[in-house]
């Protein structure tokens, strides 16, 4: 279901069309007036054992960054420019568990690594993908990133938190599967690799901030449809304005309060749970952590390298076919008690 932006219907989108394609769709009204200036912090720590401090403080190792547990409100105001119709419902948020996120999207050479062939050498019409082993590796699918996962949790000796099966292809390869179980009862109980929910990718991009941007407000623009600048988004992130139609390597641009490198541009980032639709309005605890099958579909955050600054906000969302290609991968794992970040 795409959901992203303005008065656009959600729709399914079939076949095999590339993410980065499928913005296209997301044109329509939504509101001109600017967000409200102005960015908060919120309370930080370095363990998973609760300790706080006043301020968000990047606390990142090995390509890893801590995400303390805490409380945010996700969504946006009702006057954020280019705010989704759907989904976007502002509702306050509890995650009760710290957590470990990649510091930048996981890269070629990090992909070649496991031996798996290069799905995003081939120019697209929309774009090309850089080919650096700097660069992300992208025209991924929902199912090569969460075997990303399992891989990983494998080689280090983790329990994996996705089971695939009656699957064709394989990763990086047209990779397809008819099942798909989570081997805990949610993602935040696995103790290996796994993806984000949409609560907290939006937590950690945001770390602590209020705006659109964690650089800033958007700034309004004519329409949606046309790549316009914004001055907020030049030192945080690659979109239409600045990439020349190419993804870049990773960490070129500012990190975020969380010491966080792309998490606005560059590429499209799947993350664990299918479209919500709406948030509703009670507060919420540990959301979207289950796993449900019945919906195909998977959200993707962050927006990419094509992209329009309305699809860069934190709170904006699209939503694919897990079988879609054209995403990106940045992993996350819960952070045990006990276990301090850094180690």
């Amino acid at each position: 279901m795409l959901s992203g932006l303005g008065s656009v219907k959600p729709a399914r989108v079939v076949g095999s069309v590339p993410i980065a394609v499928l913005v296209t769709a997301l044109l329509g009204s939504c509101s001109s007036d600017p967000a409200p200036t102005g960015a908060t912090s919120s309370t930080s720590g370095t363990s998973a054992g609760g300790e706080a401090a006043l301020d968000w403080q990047a606390a990142c190792d090995g390509n890893w960054c801590l995400i303390p547990a805490g409380v945010f409100v996700i969504g946006s105001p009702e006057d954020e420019w280019a705010r989704g119709a759907f989904g976007e419902e502002q509702v306050e948020v509890t995650l009760t568990r710290s957590f470990l996120l990649q510091q930048h999207e996981v890269t070629i050479a990090e992909w070649l690594a496991f031996g798996w062939p290069n799905p995003s050498t081939e120019p697209k019409e929309w774009g090309s993908w850089c080919q650096e082993a700097g660069c992300p590796i992208g025209e991924l699918n929902w199912f090569d990133v969460v075997s990303y996962a399992n891989e990983l949790s494998k080689r280090e000796g983790r329990s994996a938190c996705y089971e695939l099966s009656d699957c064709m292809g394989s990763p990086g390869n047209n990779l397809r599967c008819n099942g798909v179980a989570l081997l805990a009862s949610t993602v935040y109980e696995c103790a290996g690799y796994r993806l984000p929910t949409e609560a907290e990718w939006e937590y950690a991009a945001r770390a602590g901030t209020t705006t659109a941007f964690y650089s800033g407000d958007v700034t309004p623009q004519p329409d949606i449809g046309t790549c316009y600048p914004d001055p907020n988004l030049e030192a945080v992130g690659w979109y239409c304005h600045n990439s020349g139609k190419t993804s870049h390597p990773v960490g070129q641009k500012q990190p975020n309060p969380a010491g966080l490198f792309d998490m606005l541009g560059n590429g499209m980032e799947w993350v664990h749970n299918d479209p919500q639709g709406t948030y509703g309005r009670d507060p919420l605890v540990d959301p979207f952590g289950t796993m449900n099958v019945a919906d195909t579909a998977r959200v993707t955050k962050g927006g990419g390298f094509t992209t329009n600054s309305g699809l860069l906000r934190s709170a904006a969302h699209l939503s694919a076919p897990w079988y879609g290609t054209g995403g990106v991968i940045r992993l996350a794992r819960t952070l045990p008690p006990g276990e301090t970040w850094p180690p």
